[in-house]
Order: structure tokens, then C-alpha cells, then sequence
């Protein structure tokens, strides 16, 4: 597609589209539908990505060229990537780091659109949605598959794994990008352990080798979650099946309480569940207080509702390509007791209390009987 952005740059500078080029009149709507879904999120489901893909279009209709065939297309295309540029965003302005993302080569989404004001905005078909009830408290969940089956190329072992913002500044991290060169950097920054999502010890999700190949893959889904909005005011769920092959199915609910509170409540069920583990990367921005973190005058605590706790410690990620920056650590031993394996751990400020131990088993129980939401079909 970028091959096809430059042609059509200079076709629109010559006095008439030569006739070499006139094949960018279908040739252009056609790689346009391969790399931007139905929901309007980029195929290879990198925030970053799309942003440079979104300018991309941009250019592409600001060209002028073939309007009765173009115009239309792009500015449909371009309304659905810009709603989707949001529902991949933070209310901090910035994208999320899933997959191969970092901050610094694309604009920032606050210079490129309008911020997003709905509550909750789904991309059935990229696989991310996002909680957000003003007052700079917003979630970005990642259940989806980890790229476009033909080239996944930039995937990361992300499934089920969140991001945050909270009062405005960003709380959980992805672990972004640290080198593209392949070797044990590239290799554990795609890994399970490096985000935020449940996983297996000592197994992954996804077969990486080099650079940018992968080869046996799990995938992510939504669950419906009719029988979960009562629960909190802003709720998201959803199950992957990447450790399949070793017998175990995981399951995530994140429930929002803007101004109050963050439920992330885990479930491992099957023969595998025994290595259940999760952490949590939390921006080296916020210092460890107390039973949690503070920074300016926001103070999050934290508490394992299900499982145990461990006290932060010091790690890097990177936010920027190869710039490493200071992050703390958060990894949680799952509660198990001869039935599913669970964890929940409970992120409060603003004075919020968590569920009680009722309606945290009432909640898990309805966790584990929760269907796949209906679907559209995937991207080929």
C-alpha cells in the first residue's frame, strides 16, 4: 500500500495519471481492503501501525485522484479508522503498545482525531476493546487474534492482556518494542510473560522464530458478557486458546469503575491450569506506595482478591524503540484449591471498594459459563 500512496502522490502532481499508472484505479481500493478491516482497524493490529496506515489514506485522498471511484471508498475507510484509531487509544492521547507499537513514529492520537467519549468502543474484527469513563480512567483490552493469518509478522504473545490509564497518566504498560533484530531481546519482548495477560509458565501462545515469523498460534475471543454488566458499570471479557495443546483454556473479565476502581479477575481451567502465572507492568513513572503506587497526587492501591501478591521490583520496558526506560513488576501466584485455577486482583483510588468474596464467586462462576460473543466473519 505504501508502494501505491507514492505512485499516486506523483500521478497527482503529472498533468493527467499516465497510463502506466492507471491501474492504481482499482489496484488502490483493493490493497486498501486488505489492510483495514470491517471495524476499521489495521490488519496486522498494531496501534502504531495503523496510525501510519490511517495517514496513509489520508495522503491517498488528498490526491483528488479518480473521485468517482475513490472518494466515496477513502472517506468511508477513512471515518472507520479514525473511530478505530480511538477505540486503540488511551485517555492519555497515545495508542497502546500491542504488538509491534511504540510511541514516537506515528503522531500521537490526540494530533490526528477528535478523543473518544463513548464509554466503550469494540473492534469486533481487530480484536481490542476499550473502557473509558472520563476523568482520564480508560482500559484497552486485547482480545483478538495476533494479526492477519497470511502475515502475522509483528504479533506478540499480547492475548487477553490490558493497558491503563489512570487520572490521566498511564499506569499499566505493554512492554513495547526493544530491537527488531532477531535473538533473545526480540524473543522475549513478544513472549506471554512479557505483557499483561494471563498465560502458562514455561509455555507460550504463540511459535515465534525470527524476526517476524510465527508459526503454531493461538487466538483470543470475546465472551458475551450479558451476564456480566450488572456486575460493573464498564465490563469487557474474553478467552484464549493458545495453550490448548497442553489442555488448559484462559479466561479474563476486566470491569471498570471510573473514578473508583479496576477488577482484572483471571480463570484457568483444564489439565494444564497447574503452571497458571500473571504479572503486571506498571510505568516507572509511579512510585511504589504503601500497598501500591503513586504519583503526583493519585494514590492506586492494590490487592489480590484471589491469589497472592508479590512487592514490585524493578524492571525495563520500552516505550520507544530500543530506548529503555525504568518500570516495577507485579506478579501474582494464582489461587488454586482442586477446581479452576483463579487470580483477581483489585486496583482502587478515588476511595473504591472492591466486590466482596460473594460476588467475586458469583462472578467467577459466571466467568466460566459465558459463551463466545457472536461474531462477524475474519479477515481473510
Amino acid at each position: 500500500m505504501k508502494n501505491y500512496v507514492a505512485l499516486s502522490a506523483y500521478a497527482a502532481a503529472c498533468d493527467g495519471v499516465p497510463a502506466e499508472l492507471r491501474f492504481l484505479e482499482t489496484a488502490v481500493p483493493a490493497t486498501v481492503r486488505q489492510n483495514v478491516l470491517p471495524d476499521g482497524g489495521h490488519a496486522e493490529r498494531s496501534p502504531m501501525y495503523h496510525a501510519l496506515a490511517l495517514l496513509d489514506v489520508r495522503v491517498l485522498a488528498a490526491t483528488g485522484l479518480f473521485p468517482d471511484r475513490w472518494q466515496p471508498f477513502l472517506g468511508d475507510t477513512l471515518a472507520r479508522m479514525d473511530a478505530a484509531l480511538c477505540a486503540m487509544s488511551l485517555a492519555d492521547g497515545d495508542i497502546g503498545l500491542f504488538n509491534d507499537s511504540w510511541f514516537g513514529d506515528a503522531p500521537r492520537t490526540a494530533d490526528l482525531v477528535a478523543l473518544p467519549d463513548a464509554p466503550v468502543r469494540a473492534l469486533p474484527e481487530t480484536g481490542y476493546w476499550r473502557l473509558g469513563g472520563g476523568g482520564g480512567d480508560s482500559v484497552l483490552f486485547d482480545c483478538g487474534p495476533c494479526g492477519p493469518d497470511r502475515n502475522p509478522a509483528h504479533a506478540h504473545a499480547d492475548f487477553l492482556a490490558v493497558e491503563t490509564t489512570f487520572g490521566g497518566a498511564r499506569f499499566l504498560v505493554d512492554c513495547g518494542v526493544p530491537t527488531y533484530t532477531a535473538g533473545d531481546a526480540r524473543d522475549a519482548s513478544r513472549s506471554a510473560a512479557a505483557h499483561n495477560g494471563p498465560r502458562l509458565a514455561g509455555a507460550e501462545p504463540l511459535e515465534f522464530w525470527s524476526s517476524f515469523r510465527v508459526g503454531r498460534r493461538g487466538r483470543a475471543v470475546a465472551l458475551d458478557t450479558a451476564d456480566l454488566e450488572d456486575f460493573a458499570p464498564l465490563v469487557a471479557a474474553g478467552r484464549q486458546d493458545g495453550y490448548a495443546r497442553l489442555g488448559a483454556e484462559l479466561r479474563r473479565f476486566v470491569g471498570l469503575w471510573p473514578g473508583n476502581g479496576l477488577l482484572i479477575a483471571d480463570l484457568w481451567t483444564g489439565k494444564g491450569s497447574g503452571a497458571a502465572a500473571v504479572g503486571f507492568l506498571v510505568d516507572g513513572g509511579w512510585t511504589p506506595s504503601g500497598d501500591g503506587f503513586a504519583q503526583g497526587d493519585i494514590l492506586v492501591s492494590i490487592r489480590a482478591l484471589a491469589g497472592v501478591l508479590s512487592p514490585p521490583r524493578p524492571v525495563a520496558f520500552w516505550p520507544r524503540f530500543d530506548e529503555e526506560r525504568p518500570a516495577h513488576r507485579l506478579d501474582v501466584a494464582p489461587e488454586a484449591g482442586g477446581g479452576p485455577v483463579r487470580a483477581a486482583i483489585w486496583f482502587g483510588w478515588g476511595g473504591g471498594e472492591p466486590p466482596d468474596a460473594a460476588a467475586l464467586e458469583s462472578l467467577f462462576a459466571r466467568l466460566a459459563a459465558a459463551r463466545n460473543a457472536p461474531t462477524r466473519p475474519a479477515d481473510s
